[in-house]
Order: structure tokens, then C-alpha cells, then sequence
């Protein structure tokens, strides 16, 4: 099943005992989570944004690794300055794989 949308994202990381999307975990790296979805053959790229204090809000592209629901980061951890640049890496690393 191709995963085409963020629900389906939380929903696997969860059913799979992880606690990626959890508010605890969100509020600690007070995360926030977008809806662009870029499907790839073994799950999905998507973009996180975190905000560290005295810091401005960055942004990383995440992938989805649908067979057992682990999330990784692509590329560094908030490596882009906005959420524009962070999708545009995020379609072509898709469209690259």
C-alpha cells in the first residue's frame, strides 16, 4: 500500500510501538509536523520542523520506512533554513529514488 498522506505515517509508527509522533515526544523537541507526504517504494519522505530556544524554527526532511514503521532523517538534522527549501529537497530526493 502506497502511503500518501501524514495520518497514515502516524498511524504505522504507532501500530508499530514506536513513539515518534507522541506529544511528549513533539513537545520535547517542540516538533512540528507537515502535511507534504512524498511517497518513495518502502514508505514516504516528510518534514519536520524544530525549534531550539534563542533559535529560529529549521527544518528536516524525515522518511517513513513503512515496513516496520521507523522514522529516520534524510540528509541532517534541521538542515534547512525553510519549510519552502525542506519540501523542494524532500520532492527531489523522491523523484530520485
Amino acid at each position: 500500500m502506497a502511503v500518501e498522506n501524514i495520518q497514515q505515517i502516524i498511524d504505522g509508527n504507532a501500530a508499530a510501538g514506536q513513539f515518534y509522533f507522541s506529544e511528549d515526544t513533539m513537545r520535547w523537541f517542540n516538533s512540528k509536523v507537515y502535511d507534504d507526504v512524498f511517497p518513495v517504494s518502502d514508505g514516504a519522505l516528510f518534514i519536520t520542523s524544530e525549534k531550539q530556544p534563542g533559535n529560529p524554527r529549521l527544518y528536516t526532511v524525515r522518511k517513513y520506512h513503512a515496513e516496520d514503521g521507523d522514522i529516520s532523517t534524510v540528509g541532517e538534522f534541521m538542515e534547512y533554513g525553510t519549510q519552502r527549501a525542506a519540501v523542494s529537497a524532500a520532492r527531489r530526493a523522491a523523484n530520485e529514488s
